[in-house]
C-alpha cells in the first residue's frame, strides 16, 4: 500500500524513469541470459538451439536488426559522427564487397553458403540500441554490475560442473552436444566446456581494467578469482590461459603505476616462472602446454598453409565469404576445411579471416586494432586492448562465435571515456 502511494505521489518525469528503468533492467536481464545460454540449466528445444547457440546466432542478429530499425522508424537513433561508426560503415561495405563476390564466383544456387557466412555481421548494429541505452551513466554502472553477477553465476555453474565430473563423472549442464550425440569435451581427464567464454573473458577484462584503474568493488575482484579459474579448469584454452596470465601482469602494474616496457617484460617473465613452480608443481601446466600435442601444432601450421595458399590466389576476394555445411556439395566443404575436412579458419584467427575475406578484412581488423590501442581508450581499457590483439591468433573477434564482442567493446570504450572525459572536467 505504501508503495502505491508513493507511486500516486511521483510526478510524470517519475514516472516514466521509473518505467524506463524496469524496462532496462528486463532487456539487460534477457540479453546476458541469451548470451550466457541459460547456463544450461534445462533442455532447449532443437529449433530454439539453431536459434541461439555458439556457432549459430540466428536470433541475436535478428533481435539487432528489429532494435536498430525500431530506433530509427521511432526517430529515437542520434547517428553521431564517431570512430565506431565509421568502423561499422566499413566493415559493412567489406561484407557487401565479399558477398557481391561470392555470387559472382559460385553462383545464385549458393545463397544460403553465402547467407550463413554473412548474417553474422548484422550483430554489429546492435552498437547502436546499446549506445543510445548506456549513455545515461546510471544505466552503464547497472549494466557493468549485472554482467558481473551473471558472469559469477555463470563461473561457479562452471566450476561445480567441473568437481562433479571429475569425482563422480555427472553431467548436469544440458549441453547440446552431450544430449544430442553424447558427446562431450575432455582435456587431462575432466570435462571441458568452451561454450561461455566468450562473456566470460568480455567480463572478466572488463573487472581487470576497473581493479587496475583503482574503480573496482568487491564483485570485480571474486569476478577476476572465479574467471581465472573457470578459464583454467574448465575452458582449459591454452592461449585464453596465457593471454589471461599477461592480462593479470599488466593489471597489477597498471594498478601500482609502474607500466612501461622493462617492467612489463620483467613481471612477464618472473609470473611466468611462478606460474610454472606453484601449479602442481609444475608438471601439471608442462603436460598441459606441452603435451598436447604435435598433432594440434602441425595441424595449425599446415591450415596457415592451405588457407594462406588460397589468399594468395586472390588476395582481394579470398576464396569467397560462403560456409558450406553436411548437405552443399563435397567441393565447397574440401575447398573449406581441406582435403581431410579437418582445417577451419577459426584455429588461426586473422590469417584466416583474411583467407576467407581477402585484404579488406585485413585492413579493417587493422583500422579496429588502431582505434581500441587508441591513447583515450587504451589507459581506461588497457587490459580489454591487449586481449583484444593477443587474441588475434586465433580467437579473433570476427568469428561467429564472439563477434558479439564487437558492439560490446564500442559501447563499453566510448561510454567510458565519455564519462572519464566528464570526470576531468569537472575537475578543472
Amino acid at each position: 500500500m505504501r508503495h502505491l502511494g508513493y507511486t500516486r505521489n511521483m510526478s510524470k518525469r517519475e514516472k516514466t524513469d521509473m518505467f524506463k528503468k524496469k524496462g532496462f533492467r528486463s532487456c539487460a536481464i534477457a540479453f546476458l541470459l541469451l548470451n550466457y545460454y541459460f547456463y544450461f540449466l534445462f533442455s532447449v528445444p532443437y529449433v530454439v538451439n539453431q536459434l541461439n547457440s555458439y556457432n549459430m546466432k540466428y536470433g541475436l542478429a535478428a533481435v539487432s536488426m528489429i532494435l536498430f530499425l525500431w530506433l530509427i522508424a521511432k526517430s529515437l537513433l542520434k547517428l553521431r559522427v564517431t570512430t565506431p561508426l565509421f568502423l561499422i560503415v566499413g566493415l559493412y561495405f567489406v561484407v557487401f564487397y565479399n558477398v557481391f563476390y561470392s555470387f559472382c564466383k559460385y553462383g545464385i544456387h549458393s545463397a544460403a553458403m553465402i547467407g550463413r557466412a554473412a548474417y553474422p555481421f548484422l550483430i554489429c548494429v546492435l552498437f547502436f540500441p546499446m549506445h543510445e541505452l548506456l549513455r545515461k551513466e546510471a544505466y552503464g554502472k547497472l549494466a557493468v554490475r549485472y554482467l558481473t553477477v551473471f558472469n559469477i553465476i555463470a563461473d561457479i555453474l562452471l566450476l561445480i560442473q567441473s568437481v562433479l565430473y571429475y569425482r563422480y563423472q555427472l553431467v548436469f549442464m544440458h549441453i547440446p552436444a552431450y544430449e544430442m550425440k553424447g558427446e562431450i569435451g575432455i582435456r587431462d581427464g575432466n570435462i571441458r566446456i568452451t561454450f561461455l567464454d566468450t562473456m566470460i573473458l568480455f567480463s572478466l577484462f572488463v573487472s581487470m581494467d576497473r581493479i587496475g584503474n583503482r574503480t573496482e568493488t568487491r564483485l570485480h575482484r571474486w569476478n577476476v578469482l572465479l574467471s581465472l579459474g573457470a578459464i583454467y579448469f574448465v575452458s582449459q584454452t591454452r592461449s585464453e590461459i596465457l593471454i589471461c596470465f599477461v592480462c593479470l601482469v599488466i593489471c597489477y602494474m597498471k594498478r601500482n603505476h609502474k607500466i612501461n616496457l622493462k617492467n612489463i617484460l620483467m613481471m612477464i617473465c618472473v609470473c611466468l616462472i611462478l606460474f610454472l613452480c606453484i601449479s602442481y608443481i609444475g608438471k601439471y601446466v608442462i603436460e598441459k602446454f606441452a603435451s598436447v600435442s604435435e598433432i594440434s601444432i602441425t595441424t595449425r601450421f599446415d591450415e596457415l598453409e592451405y588457407y594462406l595458399k588460397l589468399f594468395a590466389r586472390n588476395p582481394l576476394g579470398g576464396y569467397g565469404m560462403i560456409d558450406p555445411q553436411r548437405n552443399d556439395p563435397e567441393t565447397y566443404k574440401t575447398l573449406v576445411h581441406g582435403a581431410s575436412m579437418r582445417f577451419s579458419i577459426t584455429d588461426i584467427g586473422i590469417v584466416g579471416q583474411t583467407a576467407r575475406s581477402g585484404v579488406l578484412i585485413l585492413i579493417w581488423y587493422l583500422c579496429y586494432i588502431k582505434y581500441i590501442f587508441h591513447r583515450k581508450y587504451f589507459q581506461i581499457h588497457t587490459c580489454m586492448s591487449v586481449f583484444i590483439l593477443l587474441s588475434s591468433v586465433n580467437l579473433v573477434i570476427l568469428d561467429t562465435s564472439r563477434i558479439i564482442m564487437i558492439p560490446l567493446i564500442f559501447s563499453l570504450y566510448e561510454i567510458d571515456h565519455t564519462k572519464n572525459t566528464r570526470k576531468i572536467r569537472g575537475r578543472a
